[in-house]
Parts: structure tokens; C-alpha cells; sequence
């Protein structure tokens, strides 16, 4: 891979950007921290703060020739890594821990900003959203607009809970959810027990969910990647999650609200299989990739075992088991053109 394609991959922030600047110029930076460092296990460590700082100088930098700015990253942190190890001074071990820790210091203050800011920005929309009773009249929309569909109310109440959820600790996130939201869904004839899980649920998914995902920010902080790609990809990771919630909505014995044992087990099994053909179907990846018809009927299997009913279950399992049969015998390309 040419040195463009490599530094194409770091501004694209791609994993495999490390492995090919290792492939490509990994060896000669190992040589020239061997050489001044004598160590083998000290060359290796400086290689591996090498790839980091490269990893954080590009970008923006667009070195050309990229070996040469590698190596000079690699001697420069070699040279201050021999000085350190060959330097006298009082109390050397205590110095460097507390150098250390300076370090861990501002990055964590650095990191703390877009976090600090997103808590700020949520706090104040949904403070508006409460304070003002503007939640009230939203909720009185939400029960006009859907009607007696519980599904088009189930899905309204899950943007309200996102929305109210962002940014808010989680005892907060419960009291808020349980005195706005919940009352709609039990005015649907949901259990409370079920409307008040419900609700919480999607409060705490909002840590997770776009615009203000402070889990998924605190993360990209960590891994020093763009916030809000980060919260995109945290969303397409757990949309699976997002069913669970409307599974017990419709199964309300999943809360072990009127139920018995039996109906119990056989509702935490089809859900189980439901949310894997969902899955499966949104990853597009079971034993091998996933061709898109294939695709949309095991995503119709797995949305058919969490509708209650025996009969969409055993029509889900069979869509699933059928899914899965053929990926698990179909003959790979290599096999079919052998």
C-alpha cells in the first residue's frame, strides 16, 4: 500500500491504518529505536508510542515522505526515553509517576469538554421541556395523534423519553419518565409495571442515541474519534436493544404480569430468536454475508416471534431456521467454482 492510501486510511480514522503503517515503514522505526536504545522490549515500546503519535499528528499533518516522518518521531521519542533511563536523579520513580499522572490529568480535562457541553445543552432542553408544561401538552399530541394504536403511541413515547432522557442522571432520568411519560401508556392499557419499564428503558438509551450521546462521547473522548460518529455507530451496535422495550409492552407476562411459567419461558425464548434475526438481518453477517433477500426474511422472522401470539411464533422460527439452514450448508464461492 503506497504511503497516500496509508495516510488516506488515518484521516478516515480507520484501525487499519496502524497495520499497514507497521507493514509499510514499522521496521525501519524499529531499527533506529533499537539503535539508541539498546533494548529490545524498550524498542518495542517506542514503537508502539510511535504509531500513537503518528496516529494523532495525521491529521492534520500530510507528511511526505512518511517513512522519514516516522523515523523522526521514533528517534525523538527514543532519545527522550534513553535520557530518562540513564538520567540520576532524586526520587526518580516518584518524578515519573507524577509526570504521568499530569499527563492523565489535562487529557482528561481535554476529553471532559464535549461531554461537559452536551450535559449542558440536554439540561437545558429538557428543563424547558418540564418546567414550562410544554411536556404536558406534547403528551396530550402524542395521545390525540395515535389514538387507540398502541404501536404509533409506543413509538411517540420513545422520542419523548430520548428526548428527556438526554443528559439526565439516572435516579433524575426515572422520576422524570415516570411522572410524564408512563401516565400515556397506561391510559393504553399497558401494565404500569410494563409502561413504567418501558419508559426508563428509552430515558437510559438516550445515553447511546444521537444528538447527545454522553456515553458514546465519553468514549470517542477515550479513543480520540469523532464524537458524533461514535454515537452513530454506538446506535447501529444496540438498535437491536431498541425491540426489547415493545416486547414487553405486547408481553407484559415478561414483567411476570398475569402469567404462568410456561408462557413465561416460551416468551423469553422467541424473543431471544426474534432479537437474533433482527440482528442478523441489520449486520447483514451469519455464518458467511447475508444476501438481501435472505436479509429481509430473517428480519420478518425475528419481528414475527416478538408480535405475541403462537402462531407468529412458530412462523418466525421457521423463517429463522430456514435462514440459518442456508447459510450454514450453502457451498462457498471457492467450493462452488472447485
Amino acid at each position: 500500500m503506497t504511503d497516500e492510501e496509508i495516510i488516506r486510511l488515518f484521516f478516515e480514522r480507520s484501525e487499519q491504518a496502524i497495520a499497514e503503517l507497521a507493514k509499510a515503514h514499522g521496521s525501519a522505526a524499529a531499527r533506529v529505536a533499537w539503535n539508541i536504545l539498546g533494548s529490545e522490549r524498550d524498542a518495542e515500546e517506542c514503537l508502539n508510542d510511535t504509531y500513537l503519535a503518528v496516529w494523532n499528528a495525521i491529521p492534520p499533518q500530510k507528511p511526505d515522505p512518511l517513512r522519514t516522518f516516522v523515523c523522526k518521531i521514533a528517534r525523538n521519542l527514543a532519545a527522550a526515553k534513553y535520557h530518562a533511563n540513564t538520567a540520576k536523579k532524586r526520587n526518580s520513580r516518584y518524578d515519573a509517576a507524577l509526570d504521568e499522572l499530569e499527563g492523565c490529568l489535562a487529557a482528561g480535562g481535554r476529553g471532559c469538554i464535549a461531554v461537559a457541553v452536551a450535559c449542558c445543552i440536554a439540561g437545558i432542553v429538557a428543563g424547558c421541556l418540564t418546567m414550562t408544561g410544554l411536556a404536558n401538552q406534547i403528551f396530550a399530541v402524542i395521545l390525540a395523534i395515535s389514538g387507540k394504536t398502541r404501536l404509533v403511541a409506543l413509538f411517540l413515547t420513545m422520542i419523548c423519553c430520548i428526548i428527556l432522557g438526554m443528559g439526565v442522571p439516572t435516579t433524575a432520568n426515572y422520576c422524570i419518565m415516570a411522572t410524564t411519560c408512563a401516565p400515556i401508556l397506561i391510559k393504553m392499557g399497558i401494565p404500569a409495571v410494563a409502561a413504567h419499564f418501558f419508559v426508563f428503558y428509552f430515558g437510559i438509551v438516550a445515553d447511546i442515541t444521537p444528538p447527545v450521546a454522553l456515553a458514546a462521547y465519553a468514549g470517542s473522548a477515550i479513543a480520540k474519534s469523532d464524537p458524533m460518529k461514535t454515537g452513530v455507530n454506538a446506535t447501529k451496535l444496540a438498535i437491536a436493544a431498541f425491540i426489547i422495550p415493545y416486547i414487553l409492552a405486547y408481553n407484559p407476562a415478561m414483567v411476570l404480569v398475569d402469567t404462568t411459567a410456561l408462557e413465561i419461558v416460551q416468551i423469553i425464548i422467541t424473543s431471544l430468536l426474534g432479537m437474533f434475526g433482527v440482528a442478523a438481518a441489520l449486520n447483514g453477517f451469519l455464518f458467511r454475508p447475508i444476501s438481501w433477500p435472505l436479509r429481509l426474511l430473517i428480519c420478518a422472522g425475528g419481528l414475527l416471534m416478538i408480535i405475541p401470539g403462537t402462531l407468529t411464533d412458530v412462523a418466525g422460527v421457521v423463517l429463522v431456521a430456514a435462514v440459518v439452514a442456508c447459510q450454514k450448508w450453502a457451498k462457498t464461492p471457492a467450493a462452488q467454482s472447485a
